[in-house]
């Protein structure tokens, strides 16, 4: 401890000046044993809420916050393992795990929780002590979070005030986590498609694009707009054009997969990124973009099912520049020759006319 209250220090003053072994000593001991415990455990709970909170200043994200938080807790008690379970999709789902030597704690680490409910438990298991107890913020339900302890130490089963106030600030911490990754996807995602919004699309292609500059690396460009969009509007009202657009944006999606970004670039035109993607690759991933729209088909209200094309373009960097407004103007030319030449297709920069 970095220091000792006064009144600790008389305790041990008048604890020295009594006969050893007397009952007068004794009852001293015992006070100045059950004062040093109490600090000690002040200290530690000091410790660990200190550590929680610097989890989610240092992450903001949920899993990796909760796994810090879980490290701290371990370390901070010197547990044999912490496990963090979050409600996901409404799945129960173990997102962190701290252990104090991975693979050989003699713990049922594999199993998840069977007895999870709204009130915290301790347990006596064979190899452990364990405690398991809810994660919660006034009526949402978080999860859970189990402690294990050694066997053979007393002092896990007493310190429960200390576990349910881990419990407690751990789920403030994740509660304030989920928000922030609530307001960073407002902030980033389109809300009606669910792709990347306008601004996301603007950063990540201007990273890419320093990549290019800096690294000599590659980053295709292709631009999207849904054939005869305004059509689906007018016809069958803007519920339906929306529709339109979700089914678009999720096919987009479906091309991509992993290979990059999917966004929507406003109105009915969306724009993939990707990064490493020479010509060939982005007319290869364009056309299956392009496939798995044709693939899409609306139906009416009359029951009337409508076939949804799309045009596209694409251009590369550095071949045809290195700066975001650069590569997506080209990019744009290369779709308006699309449409320009019969719509529902892909064009290369090769196919813009000599006078754009």
């Amino acid at each position: 401890m970095e220091s000792v209250p006064p009144s600790l220090i008389n305790h041990i003053i008048e604890w020295r000046k009594l006969p050893f072994d007397s009952p007068e000593e004794e009852e001293f001991r015992l006070a100045i044993t059950s004062r040093i415990n109490q600090l000690e455990s002040a200290e530690r709970e000091s410790l660990v809420l200190k550590r929680i909170g610097t989890a989610f200043k240092l992450h903001h994200t949920t899993a990796p916050t909760s796994l810090h938080a879980a490290h701290s807790i371990r370390g901070a008690l010197d547990l044999l393992a912490v496990r963090v379970w979050l409600n996901i999709n409404g799945k129960l789902t173990n997102v962190a795990t701290a252990q104090e030597r991975p693979g050989r704690t003699n713990i049922p680490l594999s199993q998840t929780p069977a007895n999870a409910t709204t009130v915290a438990t301790w347990e006596i298991w064979d190899t452990c002590l364990r405690a398991l107890l809810p994660l919660q913020v006034d009526q949402d339900k978080l999860g859970f979070i189990e402690l294990f302890g050694p066997r053979e130490r007393d002092r896990f089963l007493h310190e429960r005030d200390l576990h349910i106030t881990i419990a407690e600030q751990l789920s403030l911490v994740i509660r304030s986590a989920q928000l922030f990754e609530n307001v960073e996807t407002l902030a980033t995602t389109d809300p009606l498609t669910g792709l990347s919004n306008h601004r996301t699309l603007q950063d990540f292609l201007a990273e890419q694009c320093d990549e290019v500059r800096r690294h000599r690396s590659r980053v295709g460009v292709v631009m999207v707009d849904v054939d005869h969009f305004r059509l689906f509007n007018e016809t069958y009202g803007h519920d339906a054009g929306d529709d339109v657009l979700i089914r678009v944006g999720k096919a987009l999606q479906k091309a991509v997969g992993e290979k990059g970004l999917a966004a929507r670039y406003g109105g009915e035109e969306f724009t993939l990124i990707l990064p490493g993607a020479d010509e060939q690759t982005t007319e290869i991933i364009a056309l299956s973009a392009l496939d798995h729209i044709r693939h899409v088909v609306f139906t009416a209200p009359n029951g009337e099912q409508k076939p949804i094309t799309a045009s596209m373009g694409y251009a590369c960097g550095p071949t045809h520049g290195t700066h975001p407004e650069r590569i997506l103007k080209i990019a744009d030319q290369a779709l308006y020759a699309s449409k320009h030449n019969g719509r529902n297709q892909v064009s290369s920069p090769d196919r813009i006319p000599k006078a754009a």
